[in-house]
């Protein structure tokens, strides 16, 4: 009951901030109608800051106590992480220069955040996840892919730019061994990251190669994994469920860039 409290809280929070600024939200996925922007992003941004904070004080001793305080975690890591890509989107088209620079570092600090929850799990608390939400692996396939992009598109020091890069390659291959099949989808975006990884240019991979090689029990990414997928399942089969979404799959696989992006250019 008191996760459920709590990740109903999270939601309120973001519905007050949505409140202020409708493009808030989802604002990755923008609304076909627009609506006016807001007045003042940082004020958003100031508001949810204060608010999560105030929310993880609350939750703190359920959190550390682990049982189901370990998935209300989660949601907590990934709004820091939804609240820092909005400030960032907002300080492309900002001559903050330093600010800009720090809100990505922290945005990358919150993205690693998010991944440590992931390999930090106990070994049987890991082998549960091959049964959650779909979703949840999108959620973590985000988080990778800001980091891919961010070490691919800025300059950082070799060294922190490797143990990003390594964290990113932990969790692709986690993702890979929670796959149930190979068109699991934890196995899918698993073997998505490898592929993104391992087309980083050399300067930017250095010293990560071992780590971005899938292991040798590991499936090999097929060139187009929507194609064999779709070959094997069939359309029809997966349209039942979830309607018409080839398109939307095709999307998570070639993992197009992001709004929240183009400020790492």
């Amino acid at each position: 009951m008191r996760r459920l409290l709590g990740e109903v809280e999270l939601c309120l929070l973001w519905e007050k901030a949505n409140a202020v600024d409708s493009n808030f939200g989802e604002w990755w996925c923008p609304s076909e109608k627009a609506a006016p922007a807001c007045s003042s992003p940082p004020a958003v941004v100031d508001i949810v800051t204060r608010d999560l904070a105030v929310w993880r004080a609350k939750y703190a001793s359920f959190i550390e106590h682990g049982g189901f305080g370990i998935g209300l975690d989660f949601h907590h890591r990934y709004s820091q992480f939804c609240l820092s890509t909005y400030a960032v989107c907002h300080y492309t088209h900002v001559s903050h220069v330093d600010k800009r620079d720090l809100l990505v570092r922290t945005t990358l600090d919150h993205a690693v955040g998010i991944l440590s929850w992931l390999q930090q799990l106990s070994p049987v608390v890991r082998e549960s996840l091959r049964y959650i939400s779909d979703f949840a692996f999108v959620m973590l396939l985000y988080a990778c892919m800001f980091i891919v992009q961010a070490c691919e598109s800025r300059q950082m020091l070799a060294e922190e730019r490797c143990k990003r890069l390594k964290t990113v390659a932990t969790t692709a291959q986690l993702l890979v061994d929670l796959g149930i099949h190979t068109f699991h989808f934890p196995s899918i975006y698993g073997k998505l990251l490898q592929r993104q990884l391992g087309n980083l240019q050399p300067n930017v991979c250095d010293g990560v190669e071992a780590d971005v090689q899938p292991k040798s029990n590991s499936p090999e990414t097929p060139g187009s994994i929507w194609a064999e997928y779709s070959s094997v399942k069939g359309d029809e089969w997966y349209q039942d469920d979830f309607g018409n979404q080839e398109e939307l799959f095709g999307e998570l696989l070639n993992m197009p860039r992001l709004d929240w992006f183009e400020v790492l250019e």
